[in-house]
C-alpha cells in the first residue's frame, strides 16, 4: 500500500512538472508575442505614411469583426475569461480546451495590437489553466485538479514571480490551502517559471533599483491606502455596473454592437493620445517621469473611465495591467503632493508607485497575500540587481535592510483589504462571474460522466 501511494506521488509530481514546462512555453511565447504586437501596432499608429494608416485601420476593423464573431459562440473568450474559468473550476465543469485555447491566444493579441486599455496577464492566467487541461486530456491523466494549479501557474508565468503564482493558486483560484496541491503546485510553478524565464524577460514588478523608504517618511502608506481604496472600489463598483448594464440589455442593438463602437473609439484615440492607450505598461514604466500633478489627475480619469468600458466583455484582454497602472498614476500623484508639500525627496517615488500597484491590486481581488508577495518580488530583484555579480552574503544584507519596508507594506495591504471588504465584499472577477450567470448563465461543456448541474 505504502509502494503504490509513494508511486502515485511520484507520478502525480512527474505529471505537474511536464504539465508546468508546456504552460512555461505557452504563456512565455504567448507573452513575447503580445510584446511584439504591440511594438508593431505603436509604429503603425505613430506613422506618418497614409499608406500604413490606411493598413492600420483596416487591420483593426477585420479584427473587430473577427472578435465579434469569436465572442458570440464562445463565451470562455470573453474579457479576460477568468471569471468563466473559475466558474469551471469550482463547479467542476469541463473546459472545452480545443476551441478556446488558440482563440484566446490569437483573439486577445489581436485585440493588444489595436491598442486596446486591455492587458495580457489575466488571458495568461486563462492559458495556463486551460493548458493544464490540454495536457491532462492528452496523457489521460484524469486529474482535474491540476487546472486550479495551471490557473495560478499562468499568473505566475505573466508577472516572473513563482512564489506570487504559488499563492495566487490557494489565495484565488482554490480560495482555501491545500497541501495536496502544496508540493504539486511548487513544482508546477518552478518548472513553468524556467521554461518561460528563458523566453520572455519582461514584468512591471521588475524594477532595477528600489531604494529604501526611509520611517520618516512611512506617512505615505496612509496616503496610499485611502486613494487605493476609493480608487479600487470605485473602479471594481463601475466595471461590474457597465457590464450589467450591458447584460441587461444585451438585446439592444447598442449593446449586441457595442464591441464594434469600443474598437472605433480606441482607433481613434490611438491616433490621437498614443501615449494615454495600451495596456498602460509603458506609463507605468514611465510614471516617475511625469512631473505635472493635474496632468496626471487628467490622465487617471481618462483610463478610469476607458478601462471600464473596455473591460466589459466584450472584447478579449485582461484588466491586471490597466488595473495596476490606476495605482501606479495615483501613487505617483500621492509622490509629486508629498513632494511638494511635505518635503518627500524624489528619489523614493519609485517604491512609493509600486507599493501603490500592490495595494490596488488587494483592493480590487481582495488577495493581501499575493499582493505583498508582488511587492516582495519587486524588492528582490532590485536587490538582485543592485550589485553586479552580488554575492549571497551581499544579497542577504542588502535585503534585511528591506525588512521594514516589505512588513509596512505587507499591513498596509491588509489594511487596504480589510476597509475595502466594508464597500465591496467581493473580488472583482468573482462579481463579474455573478453577473453573467445572473444575465446570460454561463455554459461549460459538461464531461462525459457529469450529472447535470442546476444554478441556483
Amino acid at each position: 500500500m505504502k509502494d503504490k501511494k509513494l508511486l502515485n506521488f511520484w507520478g502525480n509530481l512527474l505529471e505537474s512538472i511536464i504539465i508546468g514546462a508546456v504552460i512555461g512555453a505557452v504563456v512565455g511565447i504567448y507573452q513575447l508575442a503580445m510584446q511584439y504586437a504591440v511594438k508593431g501596432s505603436h509604429y503603425m499608429y505613430s506613422s506618418k505614411n497614409p499608406w500604413i494608416i490606411i493598413g492600420m485601420i483596416l487591420a483593426v476593423v477585420a479584427i473587430a469583426v473577427f472578435s465579434h464573431f469569436v465572442l458570440k459562440r464562445n463565451q470562455g473568450v470573453r474579457g479576460s475569461g477568468v471569471p468563466y474559468m473559475e466558474h469551471a473550476i469550482h463547479h467542476d465543469h469541463h473546459i472545452d480546451w480545443q476551441k478556446e485555447l488558440p482563440l484566446m491566444f490569437v483573439n486577445s493579441i489581436a485585440t493588444g495590437f489595436t491598442g486596446m486599455p486591455l492587458g495580457s496577464e489575466g488571458p495568461s492566467v486563462v492559458l495556463g489553466g486551460k493548458t493544464a487541461e490540454m495536457v491532462e486530456d492528452v496523457i489521460n491523466a484524469g486529474e482535474e485538479d491540476t487546472v486550479v494549479m495551471g490557473f495560478g501557474t499562468g499568473f505566475g508565468c505573466a508577472v516572473l514571480s513563482p512564489l506570487a503564482g504559488v499563492c495566487y493558486i490557494f489565495e484565488e483560484a482554490l480560495k482555501k490551502f491545500n497541501f495536496k496541491f502544496f508540493i504539486r503546485g511548487i513544482a508546477m510553478m518552478v518548472t513553468a517559471y524556467l521554461v518561460t524565464s528563458l523566453i520572455n524577460h519582461h514584468s512591471v514588478f521588475h524594477v532595477h533599483e528600489l531604494p529604501v523608504l526611509p520611517f520618516d517618511n512611512y506617512y505615505v502608506f496612509l496616503m496610499l491606502v485611502v486613494v487605493n481604496v476609493i480608487l479600487g472600489c470605485g473602479f471594481a463598483k463601475g466595471l461590474v455596473l457597465a457590464k450589467s448594464l450591458l447584460e441587461k440589455h444585451a438585446n439592444k442593438f447598442w449593446s449586441k454592437y457595442f464591441g464594434f463602437a469600443l474598437f472605433a473609439v480606441v482607433l481613434v484615440l490611438n491616433f490621437v493620445c498614443l501615449d494615454w492607450m495600451g495596456s498602460g505598461a509603458h506609463i507605468i514604466e514611465e510614471i516617475t517621469h511625469f512631473k505635472d500633478v493635474w496632468m496626471l489627475v487628467a490622465l487617471l480619469a481618462f483610463r478610469f473611465i476607458i478601462t471600464i468600458f473596455a473591460g466589459t466583455d466584450r472584447v478579449t484582454g485582461g484588466i491586471v495591467i490597466p488595473m495596476l497602472t490606476l495605482g501606479a498614476i495615483g501613487g505617483q500623484i500621492v509622490c509629486l503632493v508629498c513632494n511638494q508639500l511635505l518635503g518627500l525627496p524624489a528619489e523614493y517615488n519609485q517604491v512609493i508607485v509600486i507599493i501603490s500597484m500592490a495595494i490596488i491590486f488587494t483592493v480590487v481581488n481582495k488577495t493581501p497575500v499575493t499582493s505583498s508577495v508582488l511587492f516582495l518580488t519587486a524588492v528582490l530583484y532590485a536587490v538582485k540587481h543592485s550589485v553586479e555579480n552580488i554575492s549571497v552574503a551581499q544579497f542577504f544584507v542588502t535585503f534585511v535592510d528591506y525588512l521594514p519596508m516589505i512588513a509596512m507594506t505587507t499591513v498596509a495591504v491588509v489594511v487596504a483589504t480589510i476597509v475595502s471588504k466594508l464597500i465591496v465584499k467581493d473580488g472583482l472577477y468573482h462579481m463579474l462571474m455573478h453577473v453573467d450567470l445572473e444575465h446570460i448563465g454561463i455554459t461549460h461543456p459538461q464531461k462525459p460522466d457529469a450529472e447535470p448541474v442546476v444554478e441556483a
